[in-house]
């Protein structure tokens, strides 16, 4: 029988109840296991420091869903009157194109995060942007990241010739080009009936775990995730007719241009040429056809001009030091990367949690949203088949890719989970399988949703961000520890 569509969501909050009690556990972790042994506060994500935030608000992100779903109509009604009249109260000239521009400029670079306080992102600041490399043209291409390393390797040279830009600066600037872009195309798209038209959809898709790398360039990984997400949405939008196949084709391509690691979604692309093709004219296939393979051409073309050797491929340590050995319970390598094995009861628990804290939004739609959504519909519709391609790839890279790494986990590496369950949380509330939702349960899912994903994110953006890292770990971006040649 179908849960009510009015009313406070009682049913729902009892489903997301034990979600939100796991949560609110992680949070006060530090009062059941004593500093520094805590096993959970080892595995937490890095530069996160949730313990450090007052009690209340590190419960918020489990108490909040919870109190929009419980809350009575006339109460909700009341808190977003208060929202409304906020937002009356600012001047329209702050919704002028230009002005919402200069602010996603001005958010963007305040609080971007400390992206050379830890990983390789030290490894682009050290090698790839300021040193002469080991091509024959002097610049370092990684085989995986080609995009990437051309950005921040030539375009330091140019900001550095142009503009006088020092390593940091150039860093941050071109590598928060990929989430000014992408917010750019979101408001020139608003208007159209796009699966994240709305701004409130866009707001929760960003409330994701990924988000941190939307506030600052965490290594490359901003571009990819960009990519992907640009490419699920043109995606469904050409399952619905209303796209040409040749966009999410380019999408995916200039995924690929800037990280290979968007091959393991390559079933979703394959899907949707095999849905759409047959609709497409001959000169959208032809497109589609080019879309996919001229920019593979232009990469091998640009990395052959820049004296990229292909041997480095096959010199890389990343399988090693990645993948997870597959059954056996031993340690066939050494060093840090490697603590179990993939069905390591303890490996397992990290694939939940990281699913859980970095698709928080995501989690929350699929979970309360599920006596609403006709879940029949949704793994019969192309929209959801392709979704849940994309969503499944991403388990399985984080499956058999080894998250399982000592304190910094590299969680930009593994990010991309949370998108592809926002991006399906999305689907599932807004779309054919909860067309039956009246408009107040849509609306109370994605609020419960939103305040979830805003709570758990709004303490990281302001603590992993440059604001307190600079002041309260100012040593975190010491210039000496880049080197002599950065001055």
């Amino acid at each position: 029988m179908r849960a009510p569509d009015s009313g406070p969501q009682f049913l729902p909050a009892l489903i997301l109840l034990p979600l939100c009690a796991f949560v609110a556990f992680l949070a006060l972790a530090d009062w059941f296991f004593p500093f520094p042994s805590l096993v959970l506060r080892d595995w937490w994500w890095g530069g996160l420091q949730l313990w450090d935030f007052p009690t209340l608000y590190r419960l918020s992100p489990a108490l909040l869903p919870l109190a929009v779903l419980l809350l009575p109509d006339r109460q909700l009604g009341e808190v977003l009157g208060v929202f409304r009249r906020a937002a009356a109260a600012i001047p329209r000239i702050l919704f002028h194109p230009v002005a919402l521009l200069c602010v996603a400029i001005l958010g963007l670079w305040v609080f971007r995060s400390v992206a050379l306080a830890y990983g390789d992102a030290i490894f682009y600041a050290e090698d790839v942007i300021p040193r002469e490399a080991f091509s024959e043209r002097g610049v370092l291409i990684r085989y995986d990241s080609i995009g990437a390393t051309l950005l921040y390797s030539l375009g330091y040279r140019l900001t550095h010739l142009w503009f006088a830009f020092d390593v940091v600066t150039a860093f941050n600037v071109l590598g928060l080009l990929a989430p000014l872009g992408f917010l750019v195309w979101v408001y020139m798209n608003r208007a159209k009936d796009r699966l994240l038209g709305g701004a409130l959809a866009v707001t929760l898709l960003l409330a994701g775990n990924w988000s941190q790398h939307t506030l600052g360039p965490v290594e490359y990984y901003v571009q990819i995730l960009i990519a992907v997400a640009v490419f699920a949405i043109l995606g469904v939008e050409a399952l619905r007719g209303r796209e040409p196949l040749w966009k999410p084709a380019l999408a995916f391509s200039l995924g690929a241009f800037f990280h290979l690691m968007i091959g393991w979604i390559f079933p979703a692309l394959l899907y949707l040429l095999w849905k759409r093709w047959r609709h497409e004219s001959s000169t959208l296939r032809i497109y589609a056809l080019a879309a996919m393979f001229i920019p593979a051409f232009l990469t091998g073309s640009i990395a052959y001009y820049f004296g990229f050797d292909l041997s480095y491929m096959a010199e890389s340590h990343a399988i090693e030091g990645k993948l997870i050995p597959f059954i056996d319970p031993t340690h066939p390598y050494t060093g840090a990367n490697y603590q179990y094995s993939t069905f390591d009861p303890q490996h397992l628990v990290h694939i939940l949690t990281q699913m859980l804290l970095m698709g928080w939004p995501g989690v929350i739609l699929l979970a309360a949203g599920a006596p609403y959504i006709r879940w029949r519909s949704f793994v019969r519709e192309p929209d959801g088949v392709f979704l849940l391609i994309i969503l499944a790839a991403t388990v399985a890279f984080n499956f058999l890719w080894n998250p399982d790494l000592r304190f910094w986990r590299d969680q930009d590496l593994f990010a991309w989970i949370g998108l592809a369950l926002c991006l399906a949380g999305i689907y599932a509330v807004t779309g054919p399988p909860g067309a039956g939702m009246m408009g107040n349960t849509r609306k109370r899912l994605l609020l419960a949703a939103l305040a979830g994903g805003i709570a758990w994110r709004l303490g990281v953006m302001v603590h992993h961000s440059i604001l307190s890292e600079n002041y309260l770990h100012p040593e975190a971006l010491s210039l000496d520890r880049l080197g002599p040649w950065i001055y």
